[in-house]
């Protein structure tokens, strides 16, 4: 990268920037007046339009061919790694290995070469989403699914073989999926020839839980270490597992993990046998033990799929819910009884709606005994497994009754658990707005879970009478902690103690210890939460410019008992927002806005620009502007006194004093 000087100017103040020893896109801000911009986009003929992907070695632009007029996706070396010879030979690896494949289940190569001292490949953007992330949010994947991808990356690695490559790093995070549902895989960093067998690195970059046992003894590998990865692959899909029992830190633990890997069957007995043996078969301890070639791998998936086809048939699901009837009768609870109920109402009196979900076999047993297996999961204490469990049950293609169930249950793990209530709610609304979506079964309880999410958006009275309806109590108990935590959100600790005496009546009634004792956690940290929220709550009125609400809420956070930088941190909120209620009032009475005090503090520093007086004023503005958005660091630093640390001035009196209760 040349020496000489590259000049930024800020499109605001005109301010230059020497940027010369910036990378790619990197981001900019104006030192005097705050603007921020990005520099250096154009990497050859591509101009890059954003980050894609942040990873541990490289990042992702997706970025456009000004030549071509195609959209595209520009990997580089990231800051760490793009002066490190032995990285930037292995990314040139890359580039000349993943170049020798085409194939519609791999990511092409366009081209690569080398810019602002950077060497850079230039790639297929996929409109699609990568497979780790779609697990963390599904929890994991429906078999049929899950071995479909699979066999779309064996693919895809077979074609790689065949062009003398192993890939070395088969994880979820190096596939992604198109919105059509096709697997490419990616990422070639780590990838051999297969002629090499043994890698020379000094340090395995794979990650654990999918890397071959023989790639940790420093063995020779061959296609068989990548179908191993593979196989660790497809038993994440349909577990959600992704880190080895114990989570061993040596390689020699690691190796004893590998060699005592529970057996699918143990590990998920819902699934078929066949498809557990095949997930044991590929991830086989010994090479010798794994198929030989993808061609017959392929060959068992497709065996795999047969056998998944054919228990999916219209006789096999028939001959299933016959021997699932059985089994149920008398023994399930009101969500299962709804079902039952609603389903001999179909068959003997049905409506064209309820026709056409019987036809549609949305009535699926398998997903009763999934739901029945996470409650006593959870009852039990094996909070993880009760999660994955919900979790595959909380999507549209779920019976509607038993997905709505699974995700008010997920949701309550997510509250005692301590994490925060939002996603679940987020996924309770999404769920019952569902287009299209109709409970062929359960319908008094779909009907009154409907109620209560919606009540729970609008109204927390009417939310407590939805509860009240939910005749299972496992339902009714959760939705009780969920209103605690609403109404611990607003501050209210009295109406939240109220619910979970509620709850806590309704799940002694059961055998759930484990349960019992996470509940009386969360009521022990309520305090905690109760202080965060509301300091939260005050942190979010000053960046929306409700410099009132924040300051009356000040009194009541200083009376909790509060740690002493908390304490500091409210105080110096409180005074860095009357002082900009002094600018608002100054700005208003000289005309320039006509915004009420609502005006976020990033506007009333833009306002305060246009004011006559000291030059400095606009930059002090600025420096409480960032300091009520949180941003002490950058205040500090635009501090327009930090060069004159002994001024009387007063605001760079305050700054020092406010600096040093902040830090302390």
């Amino acid at each position: 990268m040349s020496d000489a000087p590259e000049i930024w100017l800020c499109p605001h103040c005109h301010m230059q920037q020497n940027v010369a020893a910036l990378g790619f896109y990197a981001e900019v801000r104006c030192p005097q007046c705050g603007t921020a911009g990005h520099v250096h986009a154009l990497i050859a003929n591509y101009k890059v339009e954003s980050v894609l992907g942040i990873g541990g070695m490289g990042v992702v632009f997706q970025a456009r061919d000004l030549v071509l007029g195609r959209p595209l996706a520009i990997k580089v070396l990231n800051d760490t790694y793009r002066d490190a010879p032995e990285r930037i030979a292995s990314f040139e690896n890359e580039c000349m290995l993943m170049a020798k494949v085409r194939h519609e289940n791999v990511v092409s190569v366009y081209s690569a070469g080398w810019a602002r001292g950077q060497f850079y490949i230039a790639m297929e953007l996929v409109d699609g989403r990568n497979l780790e992330l779609i697990v963390k949010e599904r929890g994991f994947l429906l078999p049929s699914d899950a071995l479909e991808i699979v066999r779309q990356v064996a693919l895809g690695l077979q074609s790689a073989h065949a062009a003398g490559l192993l890939h070395r790093d088969v994880k979820p995070g190096n596939v992604l999926i198109t919105q059509e549902g096709q697997a490419k895989v990616l990422d070639f960093g780590l990838s051999l020839e297969d002629a090499q067998g043994t890698s020379t690195e000094e340090i395995i970059w794979a990650t654990p839980y999918y890397v071959p046992p023989e790639t940790l003894r420093r063995e020779p590998e061959n296609v068989q270490t990548d179908i191993y990865a593979l196989g660790m692959t497809l038993r994440n899909l349909l577990t959600g597992e992704d880190k080895l029992p114990g989570e061993p830190q040596t390689l020699a633990d690691m190796l004893v993990s590998k060699k005592t890997l529970a057996r699918m069957e143990s590990l998920a007995p819902h699934l078929e046998p066949e498809l557990c043996r095949l997930v044991d078969v590929m991830t086989a301890y010994s090479p010798a033990d794994r198929p030989a070639s993808y061609d017959e791998l392929l060959v068992q998936i497709s065996r795999v799929q047969q056998a998944l086809a054919l228990a999916a048939s219209p006789e096999e699901r028939a001959r299933r819910r016959r021997h699932k009837w059985l089994l149920a009768a008398g023994a399930l609870g009101t969500v299962a009884a709804g079902l039952i109920g609603a389903f001999i109402v179909a068959l003997l009196s049905p409506s064209a709606v309820i026709r056409e979900a019987v036809a549609a076999e949305m009535v699926q047993w398998q997903e009763l005994d999934t739901y029945r297996d996470a409650e006593q999961s959870l009852m039990k204490g094996d909070f993880a497994r009760a999660e994955k469990l919900y979790a595959s049950l909380s999507s549209s293609e779920t019976e509607p009754t038993l997905a709505l169930s699974a995700t008010l249950m997920r949701t309550l793990q997510d509250v005692v658990s301590g994490r925060s209530s939002k996603a679940g709610l987020d996924r309770l609304i999404s769920i019952s707005e569902a287009p299209g979506m109709v409970a062929p079964a359960g319908s008094r309880t779909y009907d009154n879970l409907l109620a209560f999410v919606e009540a729970m958006q609008e109204d927390t009275a009417q939310a407590d009478e939805r509860a009240g309806a939910l005749e299972n109590h496992m339902l009714r108990f959760a939705a009780l902690v969920l209103l605690a935590d609403k109404y611990a959100q607003l501050g209210d600790r009295e109406g939240a103690d109220e619910r979970l005496d509620a709850a806590t009546v309704l799940i002694d009634e059961y055998d759930a210890e484990a349960l019992s004792e996470k509940l009386d956690e969360y009521r022990t940290l309520l305090p905690r939460r109760l202080k965060k929220l509301a300091l939260g709550r005050l942190k979010e009125n000053l960046r929306a410019g409700r410099l009132n609400d924040a300051r009356m809420m000040v009194e009541n956070l200083m009376q909790q008992k509060l740690g002493r930088l908390e304490r500091e941190e409210i105080r110096v909120l409180d005074e860095a927002a009357a002082l900009m209620q002094l600018v608002h009032a100054v700005i208003t009475r000289k005309g320039i806005s006509a915004r009420p005090a609502s005006c976020t503090p990033a506007e009333l520093a833009n306002h305060a620009r246009a004011l006559q007086g000291k030059k400095e004023f606009p930059d002090e503005v600025r420096c409480l502007a960032l300091i009520l958005q949180g941003d002490y660091a950058a205040a500090f630093d635009s501090d327009p006194y930090a060069s004159s640390p002994s001024s009387n001035e007063p605001f760079a009196v305050i700054m020092r004093d406010w600096k040093k209760r902040l830090e302390q």
